[in-house]
């Protein structure tokens, strides 16, 4: 298992075309092409999720297995944008438990959080990028997992249940006492979620 950091972000630089998030997709079905491997795991976070479910709508076939964590991947319909702009006006990624018991962790991610919403404000790369389809992750029967906190007020859970409900071979996870962040609130639960997910589909 590897993490990529988008351009921008972490080790990766934005150069040439500068096109930020429009170029995560590209970016990493190019990075696979490069590290010559054929078909992979995809497991998306938020923003994350945009760039998997992306490569998984677009390259299908490259696809083994797709997990989704607190993001819908850039897929709305009408019923999505309902629930969407039924949440919470206050978007708060982290429960308050967390935050009272694990105050050195909180600021670490207050201050990812501050890096990513500035460039996001500095290039403007956060817009007009045009929504992400499902029907290829559907005809391909690609193994799909939703994983949300319960508390998460930026991507309600119910946005993500409405997908898992539209994905007829999708699974469904809704994490207690856990926001927008269910892999940083709650990692060992996260893990175990995922490995099990992944032993039923790629590894059983």
């Amino acid at each position: 298992m590897c993490d990529v950091d988008h351009r921008g972000f972490g080790y990766s630089r934005d150069v040439g075309d500068r096109h930020g998030r429009f170029s995560f997709i590209d970016d990493l079905h190019g990075l696979l092409d490069y590290l010559g491997i054929d078909r992979v795991t995809l497991i998306g976070q938020s923003m994350g999720g945009r760039t998997a479910l992306g490569v998984a709508s677009i390259y299908p076939e490259r696809v083994t297995a797709l997990v989704l964590c607190d993001t819908t991947g850039g897929y709305t319909d009408p019923t999505i944008e309902r629930l969407r702009s039924a949440q919470s006006t206050e978007r708060v990624p982290l429960v308050p438990s967390f935050v009272g018991r694990d105050p050195e962790r909180t600021f670490l991610y207050r201050g990812i959080q501050r890096l990513a919403l500035d460039r996001e404000e500095r290039d403007g790369a956060g817009t007009g990028s045009a929504p992400t389809e499902i029907k290829p992750v559907i005809e391909h029967e690609i193994p799909t997992f939703f994983i949300v906190g319960e508390e998460d007020s930026i991507v309600p859970p119910p946005a993500l249940e409405a997908m898992h409900d539209k994905i007829p071979h999708s699974e469904f996870a809704l994490v207690p006492e856990a926001g927008h962040s269910v892999y940083y609130e709650r990692p060992n639960l996260f893990n175990r979620l995922v490995v099990e997910f992944l032993n039923r589909y790629i590894f059983g």
